[in-house]
């Protein structure tokens, strides 16, 4: 551990595995790709990822002006990506994803975002350290970490989860979920670029906000007005997060995003089979699939291999860069919704940013380029 780190100790986790691994083999063919090769840029990567944080276009669909947001982070040096989507609906079906820059989550749902994605395994074999810090456990349930260092510590067992669903009569998202304070996942996301290195770093962290609905199928009379509220917390953590980014590793590839929508719209959750596929409009597939996406790229010549359609082909794009290789993207996704998650538009698709059914079909998932 690095000694900026030392003070989180007793939440650090080193590769702690609750279950043994699966043995499967990732069949990804960029990971075939670029086995043996060095990558030209060696540089940092940051991936900070915010709860249901979307675009402007949508926040503006809700009546709130993020422009002011957007103006910062575009003047820090980001290109600010505005019509990104993700092809899954909740955290795990959307980051596992792009970890694995794949359709394919390879056997677990916790997988990629555990630590053992085809985006980790990449950069471990060429010498990076990975980091994994999350305020709670719950990207390691049933599986431990596969990160070099990881917050927090997971200590569940799966049988004890069980009991305890039973005994409380219903099964949560989030339940037997290990939080640490929040200030003390803040102060270790932002001590890492601090800390003195001899080898490059990965960094994917995921924050609390601005959250989304409680998912019940139920909208709170206040649901929009909560969520308003964690957008203004989740504005000062980014900019207090990207300063210090900027500060202390300006050669970095910094890429802030969020995961998918806050579910705001109907009855704010999937939609399912409660909505007619003809009520729905394209707010209603933003709010559920829409993901910011801004990347501060460490020089210019990242706008060859700048090709990002969905919020999965990040990475393909960074290795893209990082090999100076524009021929790792062909290895792109199908830019289309997972068949699985269309329940949560009533059996709409998204296929290269242009809506498939409902209200707004044949048109773009995106009007605004800002």
């Amino acid at each position: 551990m690095k000694p900026r780190l030392n003070v989180f100790i007793g939440f650090i986790s080193m590769g702690n595995n609750v279950e043994t691994k699966s043995t499967l083999e990732l069949e990804h063919k960029m990971q075939n790709y670029v086995q043996g090769k060095t990558p030209i840029n060696k540089t940092n990567i940051y991936l900070f990822v915010y709860e249901s944080y979307v675009p402007y276009e949508t926040m503006l669909g809700y009546g709130f002006d993020n422009s002011s947001q957007i103006e910062f982070i575009s003047g820090q040096g980001f290109k600010v990506y505005p019509n990104i989507y993700s092809i899954g609906r909740l955290s795990l079906e959307s980051m596992s994803r792009v970890l694995n820059a794949s359709t394919d989550t390879f056997g677990r749902s916790r997988r990629a975002v555990s630590g053992d994605g085809v985006v980790q395994n990449i950069l471990k074999n060429v010498g990076y350290e990975t980091y994994g810090i999350f305020y709670s456990d719950y990207m390691f349930r049933g599986i431990g970490s596969s990160y070099d260092s990881s917050l927090p510590q997971y200590n569940y067992r799966s049988d004890v989860l069980l009991l305890s669903a039973i005994l409380m009569g219903e099964f949560t998202f989030d339940l037997g979920c290990d939080y640490i304070p929040y200030d003390q996942y803040i102060e270790t996301k932002r001590n890492i670029p601090l800390a003195k290195s001899t080898f490059p770093k990965f960094v994917y962290t995921h924050n609390a906000y601005p959250g989304h609905s409680q998912n019940s199928g139920v909208c709170r009379p206040n649901e929009t007005d909560l969520y308003f509220e964690g957008v203004k917390k989740a504005n000062l953590e980014m900019k207090q997060d990207i300063e210090i980014l900027i500060n202390n590793d300006p050669d970095a590839i910094i890429i802030v995003a969020g995961d998918h929508g806050p579910y705001l719209t109907k009855n704010c959750k999937g939609t399912g089979n409660e909505y007619n596929i003809a009520e729905i409009t394209r707010l209603d597939i933003q709010d559920r699939f829409g993901t910011f996406l801004a990347i501060r790229w460490p020089t210019e010549e990242y706008e060859i291999y700048d090709d990002i359609t969905v919020l999965q082909d990040l990475f393909v794009s960074i290795f893209a860069y990082m090999y100076e290789d524009p021929t790792i993207l062909k290895f792109k996704i199908e830019p289309e919704i997972v068949k699985s998650n269309r329940s949560g538009i009533s059996g709409v698709s998204v296929n290269n940013g242009i809506i498939i059914g409902g209200i707004n079909d044949g048109e773009p998932l995106f009007l605004l380029d800002n």
